[in-house]
């Protein structure tokens, strides 16, 4: 007689020694009031809330596991639009800025009729001008880029964009356009600080190739005027 009712409970069999068993519960046993110790006040397997869905205010809604993936691949498409936007402009960075600096050496005069030393003098405080301005519009898109926490985007992008998104979801009514718009202010002006920076290098070699310019205009001129006291010496004394 065979005692795999007594032994296995409910089952059933699948083979000659194989036995498929019915589903047995689990339930822990609550702890007497009286016991103390490191399980002193635990749930059970059993009871509490699952994880995620206590009413608790920073647990997600069980209906929303991946809520942060989507909210966080949002922001990173949005940064994608962006750097699109800002990849022709970096790629055309150093013409663009030539361009500008022609058109500041123009309005300067430096296209009047000038000695070549007057007309470099004029390119260089152009170049000067520019610089400055550049400096200028640095300083005002700061507050900007920096308008996540005081930190710039490209050091820690991830985690300032989690924390202005968590914490648009937990204002009243949550809005998390309003961290998207955020976001995107303080990359762009990120972008734009990065853009300025390049610029102002590209100015400060051409400000270089300019000194140089003066002076080989200088020493052209100086030799210039020594070869012109010499021809009106050699003049004076043949007349004598």
């Amino acid at each position: 007689m065979s005692n795999a009712n007594k032994y296995l409970g409910p089952h059933i069999k699948t083979g000659p020694n194989s036995y498929e068993l019915a589903p047995i519960p689990v339930k822990a046993e609550r702890l007497n009031p009286g016991i103390e110790g490191f399980f002193s006040g635990a749930w059970g397997l059993n009871e509490g809330p699952h994880r995620g869905t206590s009413s608790g205010p920073v647990k997600l809604s069980p209906l929303t596991p991946f809520i942060w993936d989507d909210l966080m691949h949002e922001r990173s498409i949005n940064s994608t639009y962006i750097d699109s936007e800002y990849a022709g402009l970096y790629n055309n960075l150093f013409a663009s800025t030539i361009a500008e600096l022609d058109y500041a050496k123009q309005v300067a005069g430096a296209n009047h009729p000038l000695s070549p030393i007057e007309k470099t003098k004029v390119e260089q405080k152009a170049a000067l001008k520019l610089i400055q301005n550049k400096s200028i519009e640095y300083e005002a898109r700061k507050p900007s880029a920096y308008s996540l926490y005081g930190h710039n985007q490209f050091f820690l992008m991830k985690e300032l964009s989690f924390r202005k998104i968590f914490e648009s979801l937990h204002t009243s009514p949550p809005d998390a356009s309003v961290a998207y718009t955020a976001i995107d202010t303080a990359y762009r002006s990120a972008l734009d600080l990065k853009r300025i920076s390049l610029q102002m290098n590209i100015l400060a070699k051409q400000l270089e190739h300019l000194a140089n310019k003066r002076d080989q205009s200088e020493i052209e001129a100086q030799i210039a005027n020594s070869t012109s006291t010499v021809d009106e010496k050699f003049r004076s004394l043949k007349m004598k």
